[in-house]
């Protein structure tokens, strides 16, 4: 070796040995992270999901809640729909790192499921709307409130889309999990109530006021939501689990809570008493356990309960 190769070999060693190394135990401690994570994941995967849900949605919205852009401009509409994407992206997201893609086959299948009975259809699609129009009908045919009907196609594009955008996180993953563990009824309440306050920034961005009479309507809101929430779970352990039908349902619901509107309270009061009615009705008559005439929960097939 000349003098001349020897001079860069030794600026080479030195500057080989002065770049900084990554710490070994800085290196273990990234490494941990996602290590850490999977087992947690697996061990409370329902608890996991709606920490992330809740983390996702309202770190898109409660900027929104405090700015307060109008609620048709493009940024509102663009932010929000992100954050109301997160159950279904979650839903998949942990399916496939809890059951690989055996789970995700799994409930991809269930959206698939669209060959049901009629008379399962006719409740997903027409119940819920057929309650809201009585409630609103009736105070209106008394002549002590009024009815107002606005249909719109954009209205049925934004309810479609919620409609996919929560369906394979609430009835895709969440549901099968809780209903392992406890009764179809319990469930479905606790995810009701879950799903209603998940909203709550987004209602505070649209003008929910900060209040006691906006506490009232929180409270409303999320009565509503749960009882929706058990009529779901009948439809779904009925239908085989059919996520289809839940998206349908979800999209109708929507469409007819947009739609339909009551000039008072009155209206209002009496939908939540009608719908409360026809749960009662549905657990007394299907049962609090399986809210299924079939005798047992819908399966979804990858669903461990360890």
């Amino acid at each position: 070796m000349n003098t001349h190769e020897a001079d860069q070999h030794a600026a080479h060693e030195a500057i080989r040995i002065t770049q900084p190394r990554p710490s070994p135990l800085r290196m273990r401690g990234t490494e941990k992270q996602p290590r850490a994570f999977l087992p947690a994941l697996k061990r409370h995967p329902v608890v996991t999901y709606f920490a992330l849900v809740y983390a996702l949605s309202w770190a898109c919205w409660i900027p929104l809640a405090i700015a307060k852009p109008s609620a048709s401009s493009v940024p509102f509409l663009a932010v929000a729909i992100v954050g109301n994407g997160m159950p279904s992206l979650l839903g998949i997201a942990l399916t496939a790192l809890v059951s690989g893609k055996t789970g995700l086959a799994e409930l991809f299948g269930r959206l698939g499921r669209v060959r049901q009975p009629l008379t399962w259809y006719a409740a997903a699609l027409l119940l819920v709307p057929a309650l809201q129009l009585a409630a609103a009908g009736i105070p209106a045919l008394l002549g002590v409130a009024t009815i107002t009907i606005a249909f719109s196609s954009f209205t049925v594009l934004q309810s479609a889309a919620s409609g996919l955008d929560e369906e394979l996180g609430w009835r895709g993953f969440a549901l099968p999990r809780m209903q392992a563990r406890r009764p179809a009824f319990t469930a479905s309440l606790l995810l009701g109530a879950l799903w209603g306050l998940w909203h709550l920034p987004l209602m505070i961005a649209r003008g929910l006021p900060l209040t006691t009479a906006g506490l009232i309507q929180l409270v409303f809101f999320i009565l509503l939501v749960t009882a929706w929430a058990v009529l779901f779970t009948w439809v779904y352990n009925n239908t085989n689990g059919s996520l289809f039908l839940m998206v349908l349902m979800h999209t109708v619901l929507d469409i007819a809570a947009l739609t339909i509107q009551a000039s008072n309270w009155i209206g209002s009061a009496l939908w939540l008493a009608l719908i409360w009615a026809t749960v009662t009705l549905v657990v007394t008559k299907e049962g609090a356990a399986r809210l299924s005439r079939s005798g047992h929960v819908a399966p979804a097939g990858t669903v461990r309960v360890p």
